[in-house]
């Protein structure tokens, strides 16, 4: 029981702290995809941004965490499985030419 509060301790602690873990490797504003891998409370995961105009992108985002655990308790062994997936996909809208502040 320690050892899944301690899993789950830190899934919370890396997802709050997810977004600045977050690696832009294509983002320069002449490209015309940006890629992004994160670590959060879903786990590793992969993120795509595609420019639909100047002032509109689409991104699309997977995540995924597994984890497998056996606990014996008075010569019972139960097996938990824990599989965490998400797929997002977003429309980023920049009203305006300018940089946001």
């Amino acid at each position: 029981m320690k050892t899944l509060f301690a899993v789950a301790l830190v899934c919370l602690m890396l997802g709050a702290s997810s977004r600045t873990a977050a690696a832009q490797v294509l983002s320069s504003p002449s490209s015309n995809a940006g890629v992004a891998f994160h670590l959060g409370s879903l786990g590793l995961g992969f993120g795509l941004a595609v420019p639909v105009s100047e002032r509109l992108n689409v991104r699309g985002e997977f995540n995924a965490l597994s984890v497998n655990h056996d606990f014996d308790q008075d010569g019972i062994t139960l097996a938990a499985q824990l599989k965490l997936r998400s797929v997002n996909a977003y429309l980023d809208c920049f009203p305006s030419a300018a940089a946001f502040i």
